[in-house]
């Protein structure tokens, strides 16, 4: 009949429609992966004896996104390993994980990419069988395949089998559901809302908890505005002489680190240096919750909300300040987002030497400088992601906007 759509025509638009969407969502085959795959792999020496090394590679194929983690597991049946690189883990040398037979597991977590890592493996049985596997991990959401070669069967008689690298075999791979899973995230802060003596000012004022602190710790009442613009100017003049603190938090199976770490670099010793952090309920509900190792400093609980008050007394040139905060817990890495850069107060004896220390300014933006690369060396940039919705809308948009054009060519014709 005229003027009607023809329904076999409308079903194929549709089904097109919905393949499109199907094919373009996140994920699917020609959609935008949100973790992008690694390659490992495996080689093994050409031969071997009692004792024999292994090394595993980890290449990106593509940028992975600075939240995702790297985790590689390679088993080792009828073998112990006894040595591995820095930054790796040695699981069991018995009957564990079901292996049934001695065996050894490596556990490389937050594993770097274009990276060897090397273990050591010492022969138990006379036949020796490798499997792993890697994942990437962000999130809730995971990435994963064998190592390169899958599962690989050496008999150690001097034959190493069908090559380095492993043969094809099967995938036998696996991941350790005992071994805890790391993740580890990292940012730079600027010391307080400002590095002018004003700011410092009212930061003391508005704060009795501050007030107290100085007045135990420096001698001073705070009585008189004099006083609390005396250590605001030393303590504006020593914070350009810090480096900009650097936040890291590492957390694995049921214990999570928030560490602070900065540096003094002026040439002027300070005589009493007090950092003030304030950490998110997000990590811990209570100072009761929180283990704190600070070297060289005197810890005062200030508020059980939590927060903590850093006594430093004779800080000099180059020396390091560090904090960790633990808990026994497994949190979100995202809490780091939700820190509040340190409040920085000193007293100094002599401020002419402190002013006239222009180098020490320098010396602390060059050390900021120079974390901050270290930290963007350490992991990929995320790659921008275009919004999947936009895209599947202006899809269907056009496929529909073309049907209409053919529907309507489709009726003109008939008309004539």
């Amino acid at each position: 009949m005229k003027g009607k759509i023809n329904k076999k025509f409308l079903l194929i638009a549709v089904a097109v429609i919905i393949a499109l969407i199907i094919l373009l969502f996140p994920g699917g085959p020609l959609g935008y992966f949100t973790l992008k795959p690694v390659t490992v792999t495996r080689t093994l020496p050409s031969s071997l004896t009692d004792t024999f090394e292994v090394t595993l590679k980890v290449s990106a194929l593509e940028e992975i996104p600075e939240s995702a983690m790297v985790f590689v597991a390679d088993k080792v049946v009828g073998g112990n390993i006894i040595e591995s690189s820095p930054g790796t883990d040695i699981i069991g040398n018995e009957d564990i994980l079901g292996c049934g037979v001695p065996c050894s597991v490596i556990v490389w977590e937050n594993a770097p990419t274009d990276q060897v890592i090397k273990y050591t493996v010492q022969k138990v049985k006379n036949e020796l069988t490798f499997a792993g596997k890697w994942a990437v991990i962000d999130g809730e959401e995971s990435a994963d395949g064998s190592i390169d070669g899958g599962s690989k069967i050496i008999i150690s008689d001097n034959t190493p089998g069908d090559g380095p690298g492993g043969g094809p075999g099967s995938s036998g791979g696996f991941i350790p559901q005992s071994a805890p899973r790391e993740k580890k995230a990292h940012k730079m802060q600027k010391i307080t809302k400002s590095k002018n003596p004003e700011e410092i000012e009212k930061i003391i004022e508005a704060n009795e908890n501050i007030k107290s602190i100085i007045a135990a710790e420096f001698g001073k009442q705070m009585a008189s505005q004099a006083d609390i613009e005396k250590i605001a100017a030393s303590s504006s003049e020593i914070i350009k002489r810090v480096s900009e603190p650097t936040r890291t938090i590492t957390a694995k199976q049921d214990e999570s680190v928030l560490s602070l770490s900065l540096s003094y670099e002026g040439a002027a010793d300070v005589e009493k240096l007090v950092i003030y952090d304030t950490i998110p309920k997000t990590f811990a509900e209570s100072a009761d919750d929180i283990v704190v190792t600070a070297p060289g400093a005197r810890v005062t609980v200030v508020e059980n909300d939590p927060v903590f008050a850093f006594m430093y007394d004779g800080v000099t040139q180059g020396q390091n300040l560090n904090v960790n905060y633990t808990i026994n817990d497994t949190i979100n890495t995202s809490v780091l987002n939700q820190t509040t850069s340190p409040i920085i107060f000193a007293d100094v004896r002599n401020m002419s030497n402190v002013i006239n220390d222009t180098q020490g300014i320098s010396n602390a933006q060059n050390r900021t400088d120079s974390n901050r690369q270290a930290m963007n060396d350490s992991r990929y940039t995320a790659p921008e992601i275009p919004d999947q919705t936009m895209i599947i809308a202006a899809i269907v948009i056009a496929i529909i906007a073309a049907l209409g054009v053919v529907y309507f060519l489709k009726m003109k014709k008939r008309k004539k």
